[in-house]
């Protein structure tokens, strides 16, 4: 079984878990379609002892961020990545909680294997997608990584990225996406980006960089189709291998 794993935190005081509430929606759809997967919530309570109410068969893990360490969500999104290489998977899934799905994104990104030559593949690439009508596949970039909005991992790349948690270079970045691209540089992984994105990044605002807004063009999928039934790519598979 290939876990997914969303990471969280509360977001305002009248409705914390708004995005939450809404991917966790899409993703009970498609389990009530025959998805099989057992869905975690990785809960950030550095700043906030809010948790979300999740429905029957989902898992709740609480992360705080450790004393004297900086702000971002870097630190939470390696607790979201050590729960993903929890054992008895070969690969997972990492979702962080403000997005929209093409219907059938989740069964798409569960049922699809990560490359032999990759370690894993970017569902939400905006920074290697920069036109809405791209050819279908998996784009082999050496763009870097940008935003960390739908990943999947092989086992193998989860337990690499846990070890270079221990590596003075960790902590030269705050945010998530910036330590996943030089923790992937310096361990010479590569990555592939799935087009058309399969997810819309909805989130209003950086949690990570306050400030930022959707209007900045690496936070927004040109690619990424509503409609876009992502069973049909199966029958194209050939251009994801």
């Amino acid at each position: 079984m290939t876990p997914i794993v969303v990471l969280t935190c509360a977001r305002d005081d009248e409705q914390p878990f708004a995005y939450l509430d809404a991917t966790i929606a899409q993703i009970e759809h498609e389990r009530a379609a025959g998805l099989g997967v057992a869905p975690v919530v990785v809960c950030d309570n550095t700043s906030s002892e809010a948790r979300p109410e999740l429905p029957a068969g989902w898992e709740l893990k609480s992360f705080s961020r450790p004393p004297g360490t900086l702000h971002g969500n870097k630190w939470a999104y390696w607790e979201a990545l050590r729960v993903a290489a929890e054992p008895g998977t070969d690969a997972a899934i990492v979702l962080e909680d403000d997005l929209d799905f093409a219907p059938n994104a989740a069964r798409r990104m569960v049922a699809l294997p990560v490359p032999a030559d990759l370690g894993f593949i970017m569902f939400f690439a905006p920074a290697v997608f920069q036109a809405p009508r791209m050819f279908p596949g998996m784009y082999r970039t050496p763009a870097p990584v940008v935003c960390c909005q739908a990943i999947k991992f092989t086992r193998a790349t989860l337990e690499k990225f846990l070890g270079w948690q221990c590596s003075v270079a960790f902590q030269a970045f705050v945010e998530s996406d910036q330590s996943l691209e030089v923790a992937r540089a310096q361990l010479g992984i590569k990555y592939g980006a799935h087009c058309p994105e399969l997810v819309q990044h909805v989130g209003a605002q950086s949690v990570a960089t306050p400030g930022e807004g959707l209007d900045w063009k690496f936070r927004h999928a040109q690619t990424f189709a509503k409609r876009l039934d992502a069973m049909t790519l199966f029958s194209r598979d050939e251009l994801y291998r």
